[in-house]
């Protein structure tokens, strides 16, 4: 059975183009728009990785994951997904309980590392 990934981002063509990507290397994929409906969708699905990105509206991607590991405790791996080299802050991402980060923009193959190196 394919593992499914979660990938919350407010952006809908940066959700497309990694789905494709992620469903093209086998695995069955959920979207989000929001960090609200992300938590909703990992507390129905329990995927086995959410792939969130740390600036949306609302809820961030940080405080997504501190509420998967902290407060709900599902055993699912977050990589936090960010836009810029500058936004990445380990420190945060660590305390959030991110099990990994990646930039935006990197090649697809990287991605897929940082996933399978997880899951």
């Amino acid at each position: 059975m394919a593992k499914t990934i979660l990938i919350i981002d407010d952006r809908e063509t940066i959700r497309t183009s990694l789905a494709d990507v992620l469903a093209e290397s086998g695995y069955r994929v959920l979207e989000a728009a929001t960090g609200e409906e992300g938590l909703e969708k990992a507390r129905e699905e329990k995927p086995d990785l959410m792939v969130v990105d740390t600036a949306m509206p609302g809820i961030d991607g940080h405080e997504v994951c501190r509420q998967i590991k902290e407060i709900e405790r599902l055993p699912i791996k977050v990589l936090i997904y960010t836009g810029a080299l500058s936004a990445i802050n380990p420190l945060k991402a660590k305390r959030a309980g991110a099990d990994d980060y990646i930039v935006k923009g990197l090649s697809p193959l990287n991605l897929i590392e940082a996933i399978e190196k997880l899951i």
